[in-house]
C-alpha cells in the first residue's frame, strides 16, 4: 500500500485548506474560550470544535505517513475524520445521526483486536445508537431545533457519555484505545471525543433544557476526573495510562459544561463554560501528542510497557523533548495551556456558591496533583534512567507530534484574551521570565561539574546497573494499597459491565439466529413473497385500468366531436 502516504499527504493539505477558513472566521482562538464572546453563539461553537478537529487530524494525517505507511486501514482516515465533520455541522436530524453512526463504524474498524471491538461496538450500539433513534422520534420534524426539553437533552447526554467514556460509562476506552493504532487513539482521543462534547454544548444550546440538569453533568464530570485519574496511576502500559487520563480530562470538561449550564447568565456560568471548552482544545493538543508519542515507542520499540521502556531521551531527543512539552501541559504545569484552563474552572468553580459544585471543583483540584504524578511516573519510566538502544523516529512522526506539543506552550504564552481578562492576576510571560531567571542562577551559583553518578547499589555486586532502575509497576506502589478497596470496586463493576455487554451480544446472536430460522422463513419470508404478488397485479390491473381510461377518454372525445357535428 505504498498509495498511503500520498493520499494522507493530499489529505492533511486538504484538511489544513479547508479548515483554514475556520481560522478566518473568528479573529483569534481565544473569541471562543474568553467571556466576552457569546459562547452561546452556535455557530461560533460549532466553529470552534472545526477547529479542534482540523488541528488534530492534520497533526495525525503527517505523522500517519510514515507511521501507517503498510496498514491499509490507514486510507480510511481522512473518512473517519470527513464522519467526524459530518457531525458538527448537520443541522438535519438524520443526517446527524448518520454521521454520527459512520464515526462509530469506521472507528470500529480500527480496533485490532475483534473482541474489544465487539465490546465497543455494541457499547456504542446500546448507549449511543438507540438514544439518537429515540431523538428522532421524538423529533416532530427532522430540524434538531424542533426538539427543545429535557428529554431530548438527556437523550443526547447518554449518548456522549458513552462516546466521550464518562463514568459509568468508560469500561471500553481503555481496551479500545490499548488496540487501535496509536495515530487512530490519538484522533480518538484528540477529536472523536471532542464531538460527543460538542453534541452535548449542542443540545444544551439547541433543545433549552432545565438549568438543575446542569448540576448532573457537573457531577458525572467530578466522577470521571476522579476515577480516570486515579486508575491511570497505578497503570504501566503507556496506553492504557493515556486512555484513563482521557476520561479524567473529559471529567474536567463537562465540570465545567456543567457549571456552567447551571449559572448561565452569571458571569461564573460564562467562565465556566469557557473554561470547559478551552480545555476541550487544551486537551486535545496535548493528549493527540502524547499518543503519538506512544506511537513513537512502538514503532522503535516494539513495545508500549513502560517497564521495558527506559532511557531513551538519548535515543529520542525530538519525542523526549515534546512529551515533555505535553506532559508538563497535561499535569497543568505553568506557563502551559493546560494550567490556564484549569485556572478557570477553579475560579469558576469556587465562585459557583453551590457547595456540590464547590465539592466538585475541590476533587478536581487535588485531581491534578494525581494527573501530575502520574507523567512524573510515564516520563521518567519512559525517557530517563540511563541508556537505551534505539533510533529516533522518521521526521514526519516527529512533525506530528511537535505541532501538538508546541502549540501547548503558545497558547499557555499568548492566551489572546480580549475583553475581560480571567489572568489579571497571572502573566505566563512574566511567570517563564522569572523561571528562567531563577534557572539561570542556579545553573550559576552550582555548577555542573560533568561528573556522571553512578546508581548506588546498596554494596550489591554482581547485578547489572538496569536491575537498580524504578520500573513504572514500583511507582506508588503504597498508595494503591490505601485505596485498593477503590480499586477492587470499580474492577467488580467494569468486569459486570463487560458481562452485561456479553449477554446482550449473546442475546442479538440468539434473537438473529431464532429469528432467521423461524420467524423469518415461516412467516416473514413468505408474507413479503405474497404482497409483492399482490403489488404486482396491482400494477398490472393498474396499468390496465389507465389503458382503459385511456380509451374511454378517447371514445368519449369522439362522441362529442360527432353530437357538436350534428
Amino acid at each position: 500500500m505504498e498509495v498511503v502516504p500520498y493520499l494522507l499527504a493530499l489529505a492533511s493539505l486538504v484538511g489544513f485548506m479547508g479548515f483554514a477558513r475556520v481560522g478566518l472566521g473568528i479573529a483569534s482562538i481565544s473569541s471562543l474560550i474568553m467571556i466576552g464572546l457569546a459562547v452561546e453563539d452556535l455557530g461560533s461553537v460549532e466553529n470552534y470544535f472545526l477547529l479542534i478537529l482540523g488541528v488534530s487530524s492534520l497533526a495525525v494525517f503527517v505523522y500517519s505517513m510514515t507511521y501507517t505507511k503498510d496498514k491499509p486501514q490507514s486510507a480510511l482516515l481522512p473518512l473517519f475524520v470527513l464522519s467526524m465533520y459530518g457531525v458538527l455541522v448537520s443541522e438535519n436530524l438524520l443526517l446527524f445521526v448518520f454521521s454520527w453512526e459512520l464515526m462509530t463504524l469506521l472507528s470500529y474498524v480500527f480496533i485490532r483486536d475483534r473482541d474489544v471491538g465487539a465490546k465497543y461496538f455494541i457499547t456504542m450500539h446500546i448507549f449511543t445508537t438507540i438514544p439518537l433513534l429515540l431523538l428522532v422520534a421524538l423529533a416532530p420534524s427532522l430540524s434538531l431545533s424542533s426538539l427543545k426539553g429535557d428529554l431530548p437533552f438527556l437523550l443526547v447526554m447518554i449518548a456522549s457519555m458513552a462516546k466521550s467514556g464518562i463514568v459509568p460509562l468508560h469500561f471500553w476506552v481503555a481496551e479500545t484505545y490499548d488496540s487501535a493504532p496509536s495515530n487512530v487513539s490519538s484522533l480518538f482521543a484528540g477529536a472523536m471525543e471532542k464531538v460527543a462534547l460538542f453534541a452535548l454544548v449542542k443540545a444544551y444550546l439547541t433543545f433549552n433544557p432545565s438549568r438543575e440538569l446542569g448540576v448532573i453533568v457537573a457531577v458525572l464530570g467530578a466522577l470521571s476526573l476522579t476515577v480516570g485519574t486515579l486508575f491511570a496511576l497505578k497503570q504501566k502500559n503507556a496506553k492504557r495510562l493515556l486512555a484513563y487520563h482521557s476520561v479524567g480530562q473529559m471529567g474536567y470538561m463537562w465540570l465545567g459544561i456543567g457549571i456552567g449550564i447551571y449559572l448561565i447568565p452569571s458571569r461564573v456560568g460564562y467562565l465556566a463554560l469557557a473554561a470547559g471548552l478551552f480545555h476541550a482544545l487544551n486537551h486535545s493538543l496535548f493528549k493527540g501528542s502524547l499518543f503519538l508519542t506512544a506511537g513513537a515507542f512502538e514503532y522503535s520499540k516494539g513495545t508500549v510497557d513502560l517497564d521495558k521502556l527506559g532511557g531513551l531521551f538519548r535515543a529520542m531527543p525530538y519525542t523526549g523533548v515534546f512529551a515533555l512539552l505535553s506532559s508538563l501541559a497535561i499535569s497543568g504545569v505553568p506557563p502551559f495551556n493546560g494550567f490556564l484552563s484549569k485556572l478557570l474552572l477553579y475560579e469558576a468553580g469556587y465562585s459557583s456558591g453551590d457547595p456540590v459544585l464547590q465539592l466538585a471543583t475541590v476533587f478536581a483540584f487535588f485531581i491534578s496533583a494525581a494527573t501530575l504524578a502520574s507523567f512524573i511516573k510515564f516520563y521518567s519510566s519512559a525517557f530517563l534512567g540511563g541508556e537505551a538502544e534505539g533510533s529516533e523516529v522518521p521526521a514526519p512522526m516527529v512533525v506530528g507530534q511537535g505541532i501538538l506539543s508546541i502549540l501547548c506552550l503558545l497558547l499557555g504564552l499568548f492566551p489572546l484574551t480580549p475583553g475581560i481578562n480571567p489572568y489579571s492576576y497571572f502573566s505566563s510571560i512574566i511567570f517563564l521570565l522569572v523561571l528562567t531567571v531563577l534557572a539561570v542562577g542556579v545553573l550559576v551559583a552550582i555548577p555542573f561539574n560533568g561528573v556522571k553518578a553512578k546508581p548506588w547499589n546498596c554494596g550489591a555486586t554482581g547485578f547489572p546497573e538496569e536491575r537498580f532502575r524504578l520500573k513504572a509497576s514500583s511507582y506508588y506502589h503504597q498508595y494503591e494499597e490505601k485505596i485498593g478497596a477503590l480499586y477492587s470496586l470499580s474492577s467488580y463493576l467494569r468486569k459486570a459491565g463487560s458481562a452485561l455487554v456479553n449477554a446482550v451480544a449473546s442475546a442479538y446472536w440468539w434473537i438473529s439466529k431464532y429469528f432467521e430460522e423461524y420467524i423469518d422463513e415461516a412467516v416473514i419470508t413468505p408474507a413479503v413473497r405474497f404482497l409483492t404478488s399482490l403489488m404486482i397485479v396491482f400494477r398490472d390491473f393498474s396499468m390496465a385500468m389507465e389503458v382503459a381510461m385511456v380509451l374511454s377518454m378517447i371514445i368519449l372525445a369522439g362522441v362529442i366531436v360527432l353530437l357538436v357535428g350534428w
